[in-house]
């Protein structure tokens, strides 16, 4: 579709257009004197709410969000222009189609990237209630018992002595990568917020 360039994932939330965008009207249908432009500068700054890292796995969403659901509506010959808004059943339907198959936060995702599509291009997002809470928690159950990973044991004081002598106390990177762990340690930080 031309709605739907190839594009990187980055770049879908932006590139990828509903047939219904953002229209310069007022609540009661009056033009308001804004250029496409201003309209795009408007979704311009919306995506910049996300992070990249964030617009990249949005994109991934939005692509799986395209696959399963648009394909499914041009075999039933939905048009264009009843894809966005988005309907609710639609959107169930999808979570549907992932339940059993994903993790629940990839589920999640998923919808939260949709979402974020329709608000980018000022399209309206009027899903929610009882039935699609219902939906998600049961997708939720529904997850592979292989993506829930088992707890682990945890690290505790007499790790850190045990390891200690392990360390040399001349070699700059065994000061530091101790360094680290006792601050990742003692601080309850996640590696990567420590390291590069």
């Amino acid at each position: 579709s031309t709605y739907r360039p190839n594009c990187s994932a980055g770049d879908r939330l932006r590139l990828w257009r509903p047939v219904n965008t953002r229209v310069a009207m007022d609540s009661q249908g009056r033009p308001i004197p804004l250029s496409p432009q201003d309209l795009d500068k408007i979704g311009g700054v919306a995506l910049n709410s996300l992070q990249e890292s964030t617009q990249r796995s949005y994109g991934a969403g939005l692509y799986c969000f395209a696959m399963l659901l648009m394909r499914f509506c041009d075999f039933k010959e939905i048009p264009d222009i009843q894809r966005a808004p988005v309907e609710s059943l639609v959107i169930q339907s999808f979570v549907t189609m992932l339940a059993g198959i994903y993790r629940a936060n990839t589920i999640s995702n998923y919808v939260a990237a949709v979402r974020a599509w329709h608000i980018i291009h000022g399209v309206p997002w009027n899903i929610g209630g009882p039935e699609m809470d219902a939906v998600v928690k049961g997708a939720k159950a529904m997850a592979p018992s292989l993506s829930i990973k088992a707890k682990r044991v945890p690290m505790r004081i007499e790790h850190i002595v045990q390891m200690r002598p392990h360390f040399s106390d001349t070699s700059p990177l065994d000061i530091a990568v101790f360094a680290c762990l006792t601050s990742a340690f003692w601080a309850t930080a996640r590696l990567g917020e420590l390291t590069v």
